[in-house]
């Protein structure tokens, strides 16, 4: 049996497993190659895979844009206690941590690390709630929006039209494939695009979306509302008499087919004459 005892009473250095000692040689400090490696960066100073994991986790939770925040005050709490009533906060605005210390009063902690962050949340969410309703009253408002409400999260509104919609993302701010959205729609993000155009060419429309009517000839604007270009008519009166002109033709093309049918047929070549028996 080996009695031997290594520098650390025969434990692990780091986990502080039992630790079996050879017989000769050098005496072993660690029960395997992780916790050798932990040793290393531990005497190098150099930070272990655990706070490393822990670190990108507030990295990421710091870093979330201010649509992906959650304003919840109702589970707001320290982040880490200090002791004696001094804890450390993270602002619900912007993720920038602050310290708080309630010595001698017990008032409420602010959940804003300043007046700047509070003024900005109140003006976004003012803004947020107003869009909310009118969409709600005129019945466009999306499921997934009214979802991330109850979640107390804000949704972006759409430049164009003021409506709020769902980014692309879940609910715990993970990227879905695709670019983000800006907009709520294809229609306002080609009203959007029409707009830049005309702002950058001194209020002229693009060139290409006007075409001469199919019936009158006129030249009217052929991009409908979800910025196709669709249209071969100038207005609906054009449309209407086209569609009656064809329903015509196609009328007068049935009786001539069956009176074709009725009569005989043309004999377009003479019958052959029979052959004169000799």
């Amino acid at each position: 049996m080996n009695n031997r005892i290594g520098p650390t009473n025969n434990r692990c250095y780091v986990c502080r497993e039992p630790v079996p000692q050879p017989d000769t040689g050098r005496p072993r400090l660690t029960c395997s190659n992780a916790c050798r490696q932990a040793r290393y960066r531990f005497l190098k100073g150099e930070p272990c895979r655990k706070l490393n994991r822990e670190k990108k986790i507030v990295e990421r939770r710091r870093s979330k844009p201010f649509v992906e925040r959650r304003f919840d005050r109702k589970f707001f709490e320290p982040v880490y206690e200090l002791g004696n009533r001094r804890n450390v906060y993270e602002c619900l605005a912007c993720g920038k941590p602050y310290l708080v210390e309630r010595i001698k009063s017990g008032n409420p902690v602010n959940p804003y690390c300043s007046k700047k962050c509070e003024k900005k949340t109140k003006y976004h969410w003012d803004k947020f709630l107003d869009a909310y309703e009118r969409a709600h009253q005129r019945g466009e408002l999306d499921p997934r929006v009214e979802e991330r409400f109850w979640y107390d999260k804000l949704s972006p509104l759409c430049p164009q039209c003021g409506i709020p919609f769902a980014p692309n993302t879940n609910l715990f701010g993970k990227r879905k494939r695709g670019r983000p959205r800006k907009y709520c729609s294809p229609a306002c993000r080609k009203a959007a695009y029409e707009q830049r155009w005309k702002t950058s060419h001194h209020g002229d429309s693009r060139k290409h979306r006007y075409r001469p009517c199919a019936l009158c000839g006129e030249t009217f604007d052929a991009m409908d509302s979800m910025g196709r270009i669709t249209k071969k008519f100038c207005n609906p009166k054009c449309r209407g008499r086209s569609s009656k002109r064809a329903d015509t033709e196609r009328k007068r093309l049935a009786r001539r087919i069956n009176l074709a049918r009725r009569s005989k047929p043309a004999r377009l070549m003479p019958r052959p004459s029979k052959p004169v028996r000799s």
